[in-house]
């Protein structure tokens, strides 16, 4: 199972910051984290202090995945396809 990034909404708002993530095959979200990194002057910091663990669930190929950086409850919609958008909150 794999997920591919999709895309990064509003970078540095808070109030509606996100990754956006597809499904590429069935699987288990429980699998995948998520860090937190930041560019300093002498490049890339790889330390990270920050990580989102997702709960186990199960997704099918062709699902979206939302990770919003604000608080909230997690929840989902059926998409018009017969996929699901998860959406999941830090």
């Amino acid at each position: 199972m794999a997920l591919i990034i999709t895309g990064i909404g509003d970078k540095g708002k808070l109030s509606d910051e996100r990754v956006g993530f597809r499904v590429t095959s069935k699987g288990d979200l429980k699998y995948f984290v998520v860090f937190a990194t930041r560019f300093t002057e002498t490049g890339f910091y790889n330390r990270s202090k920050n990580a989102f663990w997702f709960a186990p669930e199960e997704i099918q190929a062709g699902d979206r995945v939302v990770l919003y950086t604000k608080a909230g409850a997690d929840s989902f919609q059926n998409n018009d396809d017969g996929t699901k958008t998860y959406f999941k909150y830090w």
